[in-house]
């Protein structure tokens, strides 16, 4: 047996690849599927499976791109709403066939109505399971959020996971090992552990949501002090449910002129993306654009979260690598509609003689003095509720970034802003949704909240 586990970071998404007898299935594909395809060539495999535990929300599906480029037979839940051809139906109980082993299915929802798990199993020892694949049911150290569907159904939803939980993966021997389909960072649960691997016995032992009893209390527990909900996680349930288009192969962005380029912003007819980090973004960038460092770790979430997809993207980036990179991210999040990268960059553009904005750079130091002078700026923070309630600068507004252009109207008038986060990334990213929207006596505070506790002396770290 060949088991193989791929991971998408910035999402803290997992999907799988189990192999057997020349035969392999993949469980909660991503979009972008080579990688799956050239694992499986090289170690001699035929895809001939492919499925997911549960409608996803916060990426694309690559159910349909892996079953139409590998001419694999696609099994989804019998109780999902999807409204696209060519795929087998199964439900509590069936099995799904790899080589001499055998996916046996089991219906967990609570997470999603839909949502599945599969039991791997080799029916010589059903006894002994080779591991679960629990999706978004059961995490490591957490379980599924209940709450994606809103209103009414959070509640039936939050009873029926604590069925699925206690009645169908607690049942399983506590030697199984445990394949979830996210990991720590991802938003479709709370606090998920780091730990690299898992057992349903050691869940049972260690996981503080699995000792929450009875119902009623589980219910109370697990539909409060959720993380956010991302604006675009809506629209990806909608897009997987409907059946994503087949790719083929990602898109290649091609290099625009920056006449051209610079047409094409002055008409509107782009969304300008500027994947450089924070410094050089300060140092000079399109103006209007969105700065999203092409290398944080949730690059793709952001541009998700806060980029329409109304207009194609026009990249200014360091190179074609970072554009490479950022294509294959943002089609994880549906983004398929790419207009180019300015040919030359922000110095083509710039000698041309094209509007170009500056940002302000400020250091911890610098700050703390423009703090005690007679005109400080408001320091704006946006980071998530848990680093804030840790500690942060005396006097600061908090508007998590996420939230931030909704809540625009907060934020006082007049003043000139400084914004912090943890180490200078996010809050790049705000400084250009409120250059975007008009506020321009800004600047990005540099190293964010690491930095300022270095100053301090502090040691404890600051996520970036």
């Amino acid at each position: 047996m060949i088991l193989e586990k791929f991971t998408v970071p910035g999402l803290a998404h997992h999907s799988y690849l189990v192999g057997d007898a020349g035969e392999a299935v993949v469980i909660d594909p991503k979009r972008d599927v080579d990688d799956y395809l050239a694992f499986a060539a090289a170690h001699g495999l035929e895809i001939t499976a492919v499925t997911e535990t549960h409608i996803h929300a916060d990426f694309v599906s690559g159910v349909r791109e892996l079953a139409a480029r590998a001419g694999a037979r696609a099994y989804l839940s019998a109780r999902g709403d999807y409204a696209f051809p060519g795929f087998e139906p199964v439900a509590d109980g069936d099995e799904i066939p790899v080589g001499a082993l055998r996916l046996r299915v089991l219906a967990t929802p609570g997470h999603t109505p839909e949502h599945l798990a599969f039991v791997l199993e080799d029916p010589s020892r059903p006894e002994a399971p080779l591991g679960v694949f629990t999706g978004d049911a059961l995490f490591f150290g957490s379980v599924g959020r209940p709450d994606l569907l809103g209103g009414a159904a959070t509640d039936p939803l939050a009873r029926a996971l604590y069925a699925s939980l206690h009645d169908k993966l607690m049942a399983l021997p506590d030697a199984t090992p445990v394949y979830p389909a996210h990991g720590a960072g991802s938003m479709c649960g709370s606090a998920i552990s780091p730990r690299e691997a898992s057992t349903v016995g050691l869940e049972r032992d260690t996981n503080a949501l699995l000792a929450v009893r009875p119902l009623e209390a589980f219910v109370e527990r697990i539909t409060h002090d959720l993380p956010p909900v991302p604006d675009y996680w809506p629209r990806m349930k909608r897009e997987n449910a409907l059946g994503p288009e087949v790719l083929g192969a990602l898109p290649v962005p091609a290099p625009v002129g920056p006449q051209e380029a610079a047409w094409l912003w002055t008409e509107g007819a782009v969304t300008v993306l500027d994947l450089r980090p924070s410094q050089a973004y300060g140092e000079g960038h399109v103006p209007a654009s969105f700065n999203v460092w092409v290398a944080m770790p949730a690059f793709s979430q952001w541009v998700g979260w806060l980029v329409s997809q109304e207009r194609p993207l026009l990249f200014v980036a360091n190179g074609p690598a970072d554009v490479a990179r950022a294509v294959r991210e943002l089609v994880r999040v549906g983004f398929e509609r790419f207009a180019g990268y300015v040919e030359g960059g922000i110095d083509a553009w710039r000698a041309m003689g094209f509007p170009v904005e500056t940002t302000r750079q400020v250091d911890p130091d610098d700050l703390a003095a423009e703090l005690a002078g007679g005109r400080p700026p408001l320091v704006l923070d946006v980071r998530v509720a848990g680093e804030w309630a840790a500690d942060h600068i005396p006097g600061a507004l908090h508007i998590p970034l996420g939230q931030l252009p909704e809540r625009l109207g907060e934020i006082p008038a007049g003043r000139e802003l400084a914004v912090v986060c943890g180490a200078g990334n996010r809050s790049s990213v705000a400084v250009s949704v409120l250059e975007r929207a008009g506020r321009l006596e800004v600047a990005n505070v540099r190293g964010g909240m690491r930095a300022w506790r270095a100053r301090a002396g502090a040691r404890s770290p600051v996520p970036s």
